[in-house]
């Protein structure tokens, strides 16, 4: 009699029993396919281990649930095995969730169901080198959008191996497609949402090394690549590449870590040298290289050197007294002049609506979303208005008085793009000029090629957006336009500034002849320190990482965000407290510094309710280089709250 150790391939939850163990007779091969019962239901499983029963008294003893014969040895042959398995343990011990979760990512249902049909569709296997690897220093290559290391894609396509392409938006499909096609016809698409036929016929091409280039998002990296020689990476600093459902893993990270097992290269596209990358380059743990291959060293002389480049940059300050509007006087003599000269413009403002919330002006009330408490934005559609929740997608009326005091004085405040596409058509109008003013948004992207092709055309044009932009390196214009330098740093969140410099720089690219920023106060921080360190990102950068290390945030810490939802007010606020005081008495227990574990809040989040439930927040900053000795602190964060590693944002 065997006690076996099984991973079950259904949800579970991460405070519960992991891996699991079951009892039989037959002699089971690890990574071979069960059929076992659990909460009632007969579930695939996964076997990682057998011990003879003899063997295993002390593990019996500890086992907290009855044990259970295996139902049905489904196939007795490795399914899947390593980097598979080794990478999901790691995702679930990095991210801390449970192992079924992450082993779900390479293995669902879909995938399962054809392997007990015995279709073939098991993972390839794949032998671990176990000689001493050298670690592979990740590259980082700063270039525009489009740029391919071609040498490192050539070397491995002659070598017979596979290459893994990673790119954030599916907006970028194409484009990215027709990059690869230039070097190799040997490409896939790879994407779960794609008919279940081509699904599995990709499968094959992929496990079968039909195909030697895999290109897609998140889920590409889980596909069953037979000889991985390479990966590549594009935006990787993208929030897009954040998983939504749990395991919440960034994709970047995984990605390395895959390549790190494999040792093989890790190569990072940017046109941007992230604070990250800036930072890990001065401790020689990565590469960094230009578009023509010049390799930046991390030595001192070599960083005075800006990567960025903001000649064309100019700053237009509102004048002091002028009556507001989304575009200023100066603003507007400066697109008007592009104009007439029949050259193209692109105004940039990552905000939605014509006005960002409604208020009183007798009391301050302020009309929110009735699930969340975010203010409503205020649109037009057809010239009817309507409120809209940005979080939930709730739309409700504008009201014609005040909900709190009775008054009839309502504004409107705050600047949303289709508030400047009524503002420019009414500016334009007035003057007399024939413009057409085109907006490409999340609301417009499903004419998407409509846009393009009559900004492309010989019309006097303005195309107004919001990041969406950057899906499409293609469109560039003669002046580029931010409508408020303020917008870029709205969110209170410790990268901001961070990413309002790649936008800026990003934006920066696009413009062939002048990129304007309009600034709405004279006391602006950001736009002090762009002027007095001339847009030199070491300078700029040096002083991001005092102010990351002088409040203990990353990269001189890591951060974990916990999140508890309740429809009590109170009994979240108790839930919290309770939480903070639990993980400050372990910390103690085990001896850990507080300056190297610190617990913040409780505190309501940014989006204070949720499905009319109020939200709070517990911010953990920590650099301990034990993770069982971190992981052993939140196991004791109760199965209500959701445990963010190195969440995107804090808010």
């Amino acid at each position: 009699m065997f006690l076996t150790e099984v991973i079950p391939l259904t949800k579970i939850p991460r405070q519960g029993p992991s891996p699991f163990f079951y009892f039989t007779s037959q002699k089971l091969n690890k990574g071979s396919l069960v059929l076992v019962s659990l909460r009632r239901k007969e579930v695939f499983a996964i076997v990682i281990s057998q011990k003879d029963v003899k063997e295993t008294k002390l593990e019996l003893k500890t086992v907290n649930y009855q044990l259970k014969p295996i139902k049905e040895v489904l196939i007795n042959e490795e399914i899947i095995g390593f980097p598979f398995l080794d990478l999901a343990q790691w995702i679930s011990e990095y991210y801390f969730s449970s192992i079924s979760n992450s082993l779900l990512l390479f293995l669902p249902q879909k995938i399962v169901k054809k392997i007990v049909k015995k279709d073939g569709f098991n993972f390839p296997k794949i032998k671990p080198q176990l000689e001493e690897k050298n670690f592979l220093k990740p590259k980082v290559f700063i270039s525009k959008t489009g740029f391919l290391p071609k040498d490192e894609i050539k070397n491995v396509l002659r070598e017979g191996r596979q290459i893994l392409f990673l790119f954030p938006q599916i907006l970028q499909k194409t484009f990215w497609e027709n990059n690869f096609k230039k070097i190799s016809s040997s490409l896939i698409f790879w994407s779960p949402q794609t008919s279940i036929k081509k699904f599995f016929n990709n499968f094959q091409k992929v496990r079968d090394k039909e195909v030697q280039i895999i290109f897609g998002q998140i889920s590409a990296l889980f596909a069953p690549f037979c000889d991985l020689g390479l990966i590549i990476i594009f935006d990787p600093e993208n929030s897009s590449f954040k998983a939504k459902k749990e395991p919440l893993f960034n994709t970047k990270d995984v990605a390395q870590k895959m390549a790190q097992m494999l040792n093989i290269d890790f190569l990072q596209l940017d046109s941007f040298l992230s604070l990250e990358n800036y930072y890990l380059k001065s401790k020689n743990k990565v590469k960094i290289i230009k578009e023509n291959n010049n390799l930046l060293s991390a030595d001192n002389q070599t960083n005075k050197k800006s990567i960025l480049n903001f000649s064309k940059l100019k700053f237009i300050e509102r004048s002091q007294g002028e009556k507001f509007n989304p575009i200023s006087e100066q603003f507007f003599n400066k697109i008007q002049s592009y104009i007439e000269k029949n050259k193209k413009v692109i105004l940039f403002l990552n905000r939605k609506g014509v006005s960002t919330s409604v208020f009183c002006q007798d009391c301050g009330f302020t009309i929110k979303c009735k699930d969340c408490n975010l203010p409503l934005t205020y649109h037009l559609k057809k010239e009817k208005p309507y409120l809209l929740c940005h979080h939930c997608g709730r739309e409700s009326n504008v009201p014609s008085y005040c909900p709190n005091c009775g008054s009839w004085q309502m504004r409107n405040i705050g600047v949303g793009i289709e508030g400047v596409e009524k503002f420019l058509k009414e500016k334009f109008k007035e003057n007399g000029d024939q413009v057409s003013i085109l907006r490409l948004d999340k609301d417009s992207i499903s004419s998407k090629e409509v846009i393009i092709e009559n900004f492309s055309s010989d019309k006097k044009t303005i195309l107004l957006t919001t990041k969406l932009i950057f899906n499409f390196p293609e469109i560039t214009a003669d002046f580029v336009g931010i409508v408020s330098l303020e917008s870029l740093l709205s969110l209170p969140n410790f990268k901001a500034k961070e990413e309002a410099l790649k936008i800026i720089h990003n934006l920066n690219i696009i413009a062939k002849e002048e990129l304007a920023l309009q600034i709405f106060s004279q006391k602006n921080d950001f736009h002090q320190l762009l002027k007095d360190n001339q847009f030199s990102q070491p300078k700029i950068f040096d002083i991001f990482l005092q102010e990351r290390k002088l409040f203990f945030y990353p990269p001189y810490s890591s951060l974990i965000k916990l999140t508890f939802l309740d429809k009590n007010l109170k009994r979240a606020i108790e839930a919290g407290e309770k939480l903070k005081n639990d993980l400050e008495k372990i910390r103690d227990f085990l001896k850990i510094p507080q300056e190297n574990f610190q617990v913040l809040g409780p505190a309501p989040a940014f989006v204070a309710k949720r499905k009319q439930n109020f939200v709070f927040h517990i911010l953990i900053k920590e650099n301990l280089d034990d993770i069982n000795k971190r992981n052993k602190i939140l196991r004791i964060i109760p199965p209500s709250w959701e445990i963010d590693i190195d969440p995107i944002q804090v808010i």
